[in-house]
């Protein structure tokens, strides 16, 4: 009979003994062993250890284990995935560390192949002597003239020569070819026949072809020892000449550098200071738009040191107004502000040094921020023509886990992140220098529109966009100098930036008047007042002393009462005025703690508003947004400025 299906209720009980009839265990997570988020903090404690322990090991140094595998691994070709997998950036790896390890792991295999294909380079130049000889045996049947072995053993030695150096005279086969030093070295003697005694030789009919039945024992014929002479003097002859014009070369060469080098070597005067020579690059010719660029750039760039100084301060700068807010706003993860392009920024350049080993890059120092900037080797926009800073070369670069970016007012931005590293001007260290070190430059950082590498900003660290020190301060803090006292010195194509102690009495430039820094983050100072033809038309006012600003700008009433006082003078709007080029004035003078100080009616001129013109821009520039002054290279030319650190303070003195 067949099998018979059991009931239904004998299955129902079938299953509520197995159990299968429940419903899904439900997970609660306070019933876990372990919670996960407990078991995450476990997990990363544990990872973090083994990597601790991975990096302690020396690199280079791989267990027998390891060394083991990696031989198996080679024979059996079964290391395409682990290669795969080594050729990856592990978690919490440095770059460095990355780099390293894919070389060593690397090496064996280059090394193989070098071998394998050396060893084929040789097969096929074997092969190809071995054909070109049973050619050559084949097709001719004349063979060479030998001579007899006891005249060569005469003419040669038996030991090999030197590798290196010179091979003696003695020591030369007589099939090999000759070499320049081998010809040079004279033959230690000649035998010299007795006197009487003529050479029983018949005349040799070609140079140089010797019978050895002819040829006495360790003698030469006499035309042979003369093409010999010959030759030997001619090689001389040669090597000198060759020689004196190296030389002579080299000489000129050297006078030349050293001539170069007079001019531009920081110099140290008697009260220990080092001067640094500054490249002055010529002004471009100026039209309203890039006169509105220049305007809108040094707003920006203030509007920069405002907000980084309420960022650090927590209060709100004495110079800041409302509208400055505008040309602000944040964005997540990043310090970002609107930056017009400055096509008169960098007129003057000069040189620091960064990383170990160092390199060079040229900067422009900027009395009107704070921070330092160099494009990095990662760069991809805009910075061709520029030197790169490679922070994973240097061996004293730092991480210091800060990202920003700079968006500008034509759409493209510059960012990056930020890294610390030994920066030194000349003998003198600034070590652990915070850089931002760009990954992206903007247009207007292009080289053929921003002639230095980068920048460095000499101004308070209470306007640092990454609250650091600036190089002076950093320079003091590790005893490279004694004072944070630095100066410039424009005059005419001249320029230098004094590093240092405050100056005494020089002969370059008067005595020094000094004013104190009103607040410490721009180099604000008090402005007595501003006249024009002997009228004043602004008194007790603030300036900033900015190296980085090229004209001079000033609030909109005190600049329209200034061009109101020039005869001729025409506005144009937006806080620019044009003036008779021919008529240009004379006696446009700022006082500073009872210091007049002058600006020339060159300087004041920025050349022709357009062709066939008479009538130029005027270098004092009016802006609605500010209520204080900003005077750059325009003032700056013809006097030597101090800015003093410890003493909060900043001295003018007419230069001679």
């Amino acid at each position: 009979m067949p099998h018979k299906r059991a009931k239904r209720s004998a299955r129902e009980q079938v299953k509520k003994q197995s159990g299968s009839d429940l419903a899904p265990v439900s997970h609660v997570i306070s019933k876990e062993p372990v919670p996960k988020s407990v078991s995450r903090v476990l997990d990363a404690v544990r990872i973090q250890e083994e990597y601790r322990a991975k990096k302690r090991k020396p690199d280079g140094e791989p267990s027998d284990q390891s060394k083991e595998g990696a031989k198996k691994k080679r024979k059996t070709g079964a290391s395409v995935d682990g290669g795969a997998e080594s050729m990856k950036i592990q978690p919490g790896e440095s770059l460095g560390h990355f780099n390293r390890r894919v070389e060593n792991s690397l090496r064996g295999t280059v090394r193989d192949a070098m071998q394998t294909s050396a060893a084929h380079a040789r097969k096929a130049k074997k092969e190809g002597e071995d054909s070109k000889k049973s050619k050559s045996g084949s097709s001719s049947s004349l063979k060479p003239p030998k001579l007899d072995p006891n005249v060569v053993d005469t003419i040669q030695t038996k030991g090999k020569p030197e590798r290196n150096g010179p091979t003696e005279f003695t020591s030369l086969k007589s099939s090999a070819p000759r070499r320049l030093n081998d010809v040079v070295q004279a033959p230690p003697e000649f035998t010299k026949l007795p006197r009487g005694v003529k050479s029983k030789q018949p005349s040799v009919r070609s140079a140089g072809a010797l019978q050895a039945g002819n040829l006495r024992d360790g003698m030469l014929t006499m035309a042979r020892k003369a093409m010999l002479e010959e030759e030997r003097e001619r090689a001389i002859d040669h090597k000198t000449t060759g020689k004196m014009s190296f030389n002579m070369s080299y000489t000129l060469l050297i006078l030349t550098l050293l001539c170069q080098l007079a001019l531009a070597i920081p110099t140290s005067n008697q009260d220990d200071r080092l001067t640094i020579p500054l490249i002055r690059r010529d002004r471009q010719t100026h039209t309203l738009v890039t006169m509105q660029q220049q305007l809108n750039y040094t707003l920006s760039k203030y509007a920069q040191g405002f907000r980084a100084y309420h960022r650090n301060t927590g209060m709100r700068h004495p110079l800041d107004t409302a509208q400055y807010r505008s040309y602000t706003h944040e964005k997540r993860g990043f310090s970002t502000l609107w930056i017009s392009q400055d096509p008169f920024k960098s007129l003057w350049q000069g040189i620091v040094s960064v990383g170990t080993p160092p390199h060079q890059f040229s900067v422009d120092f900027d009395t009107g921020s704070s921070d330092i900037y160099l494009p990095g080797v990662g760069c991809t926009q805009n910075c061709q023509g520029h030197r790169l800073y490679d922070p994973s070369a240097s061996r004293t670069s730092r991480d210091y886990n800060q990202t920003f970016e700079f968006a500008y007012g034509d759409g493209t931005s510059i960012l990056g992140e930020v890294y610390t590293d030994i920066l030194s001007i000349s003998d003198l260290v600034a070590k652990s220098q915070v850089i931002g070190v760009a990954s992206s430059y903007s247009n207007n950082a292009r080289v053929d529109q921003f002639y230095p590498d980068g920048l460095v900003g000499l101004a308070w660290p209470s306007i640092s966009d990454f609250y650091a020190p600036p190089v002076i301060q950093n320079m003091v803090a590790g005893g490279s100098i004694s004072d944070p006292v630095f100066a410039f010195e424009f005059k005419g194509s001249d320029g230098y930036f004094h590093i240092g102690r405050a100056s005494r009495a020089s002969p370059t430039h008067t005595a020094l008047t000094y004013t104190p820094v009103t607040e410490q983050g721009f180099w604000q100072v008090g402005l007595d007042a501003v006249s024009v033809a002997s009228k004043v038309v602004s008194q007790s006012q603030t300036a900033v002393v900015d190296t980085g600003t090229t004209g001079i700008i000033g609030p909109t009433a005190a600049v329209d009462a200034f061009y109101a006082a020039i005869p001729m003078s025409k506005k144009l709007g937006n806080g620019f005025y044009t003036l008779p080029c021919s008529s240009m004035p004379e006696d446009v003078t700022f006082t500073f703690a009872g210091l007049p100080l002058t600006v020339s009616d060159t300087l004041f001129n920025l050349g022709p508003v357009g062709m066939k013109t008479d009538r130029c821009f005027g270098g004092i520039m009016g802006e609605d947004d500010i209520d204080f002054w900003i005077v750059g290279d325009m003032f700056l030319q013809g006097v030597y400025t101090e800015f003093d650190f410890a003493n909060s303070r900043v001295g003018f003195a007419a230069t001679i």
